[in-house]
């Protein structure tokens, strides 16, 4: 994607001057040097990753694309390697992690669920191979998911507030209710925000009661989980507490350019929000030395604009008028004082396209300066004197690049005054059109998608897009990411608040609110006048370490070692010592396959190799930075029926599935075999229908290890369709006869996998109850052109959501699409 900085020629226009003038942009040497060094320093490659859906089970694959939307050509080379981890938001340990390779700012995998993990709350972190001077990622991307379960359960627990009125305590009911009479044993912990797993022993009739004490909840973790367990079935419950501390509830004001501008007409940005982050609908009164001026109520977003014209020397504060005025009857909220002699700053429009407009008003005639910047180049640096009679300059933004910038005025010796943001360019993008042949489609029938890259710019010639299909309903909008807002907006300012329009980057009034209420989070004039070293952009890269050893001890000579990856073959050499360095290209395979690595010496089975896998560490140090989510936590009552999926997905999955089957052309997993679950150390694997290395995902969420000698069926697969089943003698892994002198290791995977329900899955006698109906990852979409993607239904009626999302040469790219599927 290209980002081309360059200074431009300008247009003011000042009223009631009623002339035009058109000036060079003026460049200030030292504050144009202390921009572009501060913003090097805090510099990115807006690493994004687009996952196909927000709610997944037990057993499916999470498919993923990922994306370098600020790398420029010279940098990009230097992300080699993706780092994708799941972490558990109750116990903060990983599950699930793997590598994955870059290439040219591109990255395509996935990771499969076991059937076992627990349902609840969960986080996807990513990042790159490039760390700071800290040895911390220096581009992290997190994704909030939800883990559901398809399994039918043998009993249902219940979590629910009983009371809150205790000064002292809060009263929590745990009921289990078993589906069989059986007056099971149930082990049950019970935990309360960041404080110890504790016991609870369970009553004989299911019903039980947990007591709280107000000071074990803080508004930081205000979550109880409870986990509870009955021979191998493990239900964990999170139920969100009350808040009950004063200063739970935020409320902040943030006047237009920052401060309140005595006797002039301000325009007031404010936002409310919980201890944790959520977005707070609430009203209240505007007070002027406590006597009422206005009534104000913020919206969904948490936020809302207000105007007001302040004085000096008065005191502005807020009262709640509506919530919770228990707690909150007596707290006020402060607003910041008016101040004189400040500059008054107005932009009616922050989302426009080729020109900005920037009232000004002083309380008298002052010398200033106006940046148009974004803290890491200056696009203009225009001198101007401000009155009380105001003026309007007017910018146009022909050479700007599309995004948030700053107007920042700067007094006559060159200090910060006042700032505002904007949004330049914003309708003027490159867009992909979605369409479907129908609006309603039948179980098992085909879909034909077209895609088509409608240029805004003229050298756009190609984009990269990555599309999924998937069931409306396992895309929760408090969690789902875009990668326009992400990059636009989020990676830019912070958080976001949730739009509950659903429209997100769409939604020009939401933007507007967030311009003038979020600010340059990340970025700050103090920071950047104390960023004065050039080597806070440095960085270095994760490496894999090894060593080699001799009956245990050190070598005293290099030895060689073989590295093998799937049918590529190179050598290495250690130090005298043993040490070595694996490459990102030694360790570069495909995904499902096993990096081997051999000592080539004599008498190999004296020697032993050990790897230090980098990203298990660096997933250790970012554990501490994971907060629980709120997706679908209840504060009144919560039940392991939200944790499963109603309707067609709600299946009895058995621990063991045995069809008893079989037909030329189609073989499924015959009665009483004996091959164990599992792969074996050269990744080999059957999948469910009994295929050898089984290139579809939706059949390898079981595996089992292939027998030397015995004869299974492999797919030739071409347009990922079955063309032919060839059967296939195995001939065995030759690591496995010679375990002690090879070492068998996860690579950095490359995938480019599609999936679609194929026809063998649509054949089978099970129903096709599969959530993600396409994943086609890193399509080339071309101008003017049709791309065309073809893939059927399965027996799951209801709406599906088609999600789109890349680059093209000059834009983000994004856009979705519905249809139904009915029953035949």
């Amino acid at each position: 994607m290209k980002f081309i900085f360059r200074y431009f020629w300008l247009m003011v226009c000042t009223l009631p001057m009623a002339e035009c003038v058109a000036q060079q942009a003026n460049q200030s040497i030292d504050i144009d040097q202390e921009i572009v060094q501060y913003g090097q320093s805090f510099s990115n490659a807006g690493l994004f990753i687009h996952f196909d859906k927000t709610t997944y089970t037990n057993s499916e694959t999470i498919w993923f694309s990922a994306y370098l939307t600020k790398a420029d050509s010279a940098h990009v080379a230097l992300h080699h390697t993706l780092s994708i981890a799941l972490f558990d938001d109750v116990t903060n340990k990983v599950n699930l992690s793997g590598q994955f390779a870059f290439e040219n700012g591109l990255c395509a995998g996935s990771l499969s669920l076991p059937d076992t993990i627990a349902s609840g709350a969960y986080h996807i972190i990513g990042y790159t191979n490039l760390l700071d001077s800290n040895g911390q990622p220096k581009n992290i991307f997190r994704q909030a998911i939800n883990i559901k379960t398809i399994v039918v359960e043998n009993f249902k627990a219940t979590l629910a507030l009983v009371d809150t009125d205790r000064a002292d305590s809060l009263r929590i009911s745990l009921n289990i209710e078993e589906e069989t009479k059986r007056k099971s044993n149930y082990n049950i912990n019970i935990k309360v925000g960041n404080l110890p797993d504790r016991p609870l022993k369970s009553s004989k009739t299911g019903q039980n009661v947990i007591s709280i004490a107000r000071g074990q909840i803080t508004p930081q973790h205000p979550v109880l989980i409870a986990t509870i367990k009955n021979q191998n079935e493990i239900k964990r419950l999170q139920l969100k507490l009350p808040a009950i501390e004063k200063d739970s509830l935020k409320i902040r004001f943030y006047p237009e350019g920052g401060n309140l501008s005595a006797n002039n007409l301000n325009t007031v940005g404010w936002e409310a929000k919980s201890i944790n982050g959520e977005p707070a609908m609430v009203k209240g009164i505007l007070l002027e030395d406590n006597k009422v001026l206005d009534t104000i109520q913020t919206l969904s977003s948490g936020m809302n604009k207000f105007r007001m014209l302040p004085k000096a020397g008065k005191n502005y504060t807020f009262q709640l008028i509506q919530g919770n005025l228990a707690v909150y009857a007596n707290v006020t909220y402060q607003l910041p004082p008016a101040i004189n002699h400040i500059v008054a700053m107005n932009v009616s429009k922050a989302v426009v396209d080729d020109t900005i407009k920037i009232q000004v008003r002083s309380n008298g005639v002052r010398k200033m300066r106006l940046l148009l910047h974004n803290y890491r180049s200056v696009y203009a640096d225009v001198p101007l004197l401000t009155t009380a009679i105001g003026r309007t300059i007017k910018i146009g933004l022909a050479d700007v690049p599309r995004g948030v910038f700053a107007l920042t005025l700067l007094d006559s010796i060159g200090r910060p005054e006042s700032e505002r943001l904007f949004f330049s360019h914003y309708n003027q993008e490159d867009k992909i059109i979605v369409n479907a042949d129908k609006a309603v489609y039948h179980t098992k029938e085909t879909v034909q998608l077209k895609l088509n890259l409608s240029k805004y710019f003229k050298d756009t010639n190609t984009g990269i897009v990555s599309v999924a299909c998937v069931q409306q309903n396992r895309l929760q909008s408090a969690l789902t990411q875009d990668i326009q807002s992400f990059h636009y907006l989020s990676d830019e300012l912070g958080d976001m608040p949730t739009d509950h329009s659903g429209r997100g980057f769409r939604n020009v009034s939401y933007i507007e609110d967030i311009l003038l209420v979020k600010g340059w989070r990340k970025y700050s004039w103090t920071d950047m006048l104390k960023t004065s070293d050039p080597g806070s952009s440095s960085y270095t890269s994760a490496e894999f370490k090894g060593k080699v050893t001799r009956f245990g001890k050190k070598l005293k000579r290099a030895v060689k070692l073989s590295v093998l990856r799937g049918n590529n073959y190179s050598v290495i050499e250690t130090d005298n010592s043993g040490k070595f360095i694996l490459t990102h290209q030694d360790l570069r395979i495909e995904q499902g396959k096993k990096v081997v690595l051999n000592v080539n010496e004599s008498n190999k089975e004296n020697y032993q190799i050990n790897i230090e896998n980098p990203y298990i560490k660096l997933n250790e140090s970012l554990n501490t930075v994971i907060e629980s989510h709120s997706g679908g936590m209840s504060i009144l009552q919560v039940s392991n029926d939200v944790q499963g999926l109603a309707g067609f997905e709600k299946t009895n999955m058995l621990k063991e599935v045995v069809i008893k089957a079989q037909r030329e052309g189609n073989i499924f997993s015959p009665t009483g075999h004996t091959e164990k679950e599992g792969r074996n150390r050269c990744g080999d694997y059957l999948c469910v229908t009994w295929c050898l290395n089984c290139p579809f995902s939706g059949h390898t969420w079981k595996t089992y290890i292939p027998e030397k000698g015995k004869t299974y069926m492999r797919h030739i697969v071409s347009d990922n369709r079955i063309i032919q089943n060839i059967p296939l003698i195995y001939q065995g892994c030759e690591l496995e006869t010679n375990k002690h002198s090879a070492l068998t290791i996860n690579g950095i995977n490359y995938s480019s996998e599609k999936y679609s329900l194929d026809e063998a899955e649509l054949s089978m006698p099970a129903p096709a109850y599969s959530s993600t109906l396409l994943w086609s990852p890193l399509e080339i979409v071309t101008a003017g052109q049709d791309k065309e993607l073809k893939f059927f239904t399965g027996d799951i009626t209801g709406t599906f959501q088609i999600i789109v999302q890349g680059i093209s040469d000059n834009s983000l790219l994004y856009e979705t699409k519905t249809f139904t599927v009915a029953k035949k």
